[in-house]
């Protein structure tokens, strides 16, 4: 989990709420430093890959060990990277757009060092299964307002959601460990003020339900490994926010996880 954008750092929250700070990005730029994002563990909980802003028009992978903080670009060459998730195989899926338009935007896998870097398919992915046999993408045109299961092969299998009223998309959605159960957020505009609101549906397109409601706007779901717990972001209007997690079974069941305020991204480790 990552306290807000105040110091950019990557921490470990502990069960007794107690956080161990892992990786804090260099300062620079008139935002005091640069932004971390996606966040998603290694399958033996010991590295976090990350997309990490330098300041310019592209973003960066990086992988950081837990243990030591040591922190590893992976070269993408002429990709700007978002949406990246460790695989179960151990390799990273990463969204990924043009880049000086030397190479085409889809989705890529890479292993964590730098190696074998291959296009699986032209769509962008939201998110993966952990066995990489299913995505989350956006419509054809890259529109938010629609989301759609994808295939291996980036193929769409079947519509996910039902088009967004005007002034609403989707975004963020995080599939659970068995790959059975996807949670997003559906995004707001309400005139200069966002309000998210999350939601949880089957991967075969069913039972779908809203979990979360009232003015507080929940954002970045991301589900526990048992896959009975959600994760997310709880703000009021304002930059500040803190992490939460609901029962998947009982949603008003909230408890809060971290201490202070600003805490923003959680990422659930596998141990």
């Amino acid at each position: 989990m990552k306290p807000g954008s105040q110091k950019n750092v990557i921490g470990i929250l502990a069960p007794n709420h107690r956080l161990r700070s892992v990786y804090e990005a260099p300062a620079g730029g008139s935002t005091g430093g640069r932004s971390i994002f996606g966040l998603s563990f290694s399958c033996n909980g010991r590295q976090i890959v990350f997309v990490e802003n330098n300041l310019s028009d592209c973003n960066l992978l990086a992988v950081v060990a837990v243990e030591t903080g040591m922190r590893r670009e992976i070269d993408t060459p002429h990709l700007c990277a978002g949406a990246p998730a460790f695989l179960g195989n151990g390799k990273i899926v990463f969204a990924a757009s043009s880049a000086n338009g030397r190479r085409i935007g889809g989705t890529y896998v890479i292993r964590p060092d730098g190696s074998h870097l291959h296009r699986r398919f032209g769509r962008r992915e939201l998110t993966a299964s952990p066995d990489g046999q299913w995505f989350v993408g956006p419509g054809s045109h890259g529109t938010l307002r629609t989301l759609y299961l994808l295939n291996a092969k980036g193929k769409v299998v079947r519509r996910l959601t039902s088009t967004a009223p005007v002034n609403s998309e989707y975004i963020n959605p995080h599939f659970s460990a068995n790959g059975r159960w996807i949670v997003y957020e559906q995004r707001h505009f309400l005139g200069t003020r966002l309000h998210d609101v999350l939601y949880v549906v089957r991967r075969d397109g069913t039972h779908r339900r809203r979990l979360t409601s009232g003015p507080e706007s929940a954002s970045e779901p991301a589900f526990s490994p048992d896959g009975c717990w959600i994760a997310f972001t709880r703000s009021k209007e304002g930059p500040s926010g803190n992490v939460f997690a609901l029962s998947v079974r009982h949603p008003s069941r909230i408890k809060k996880l971290g201490l202070s305020s600003s805490y923003e991204y959680p990422a659930w480790s596998p141990r």
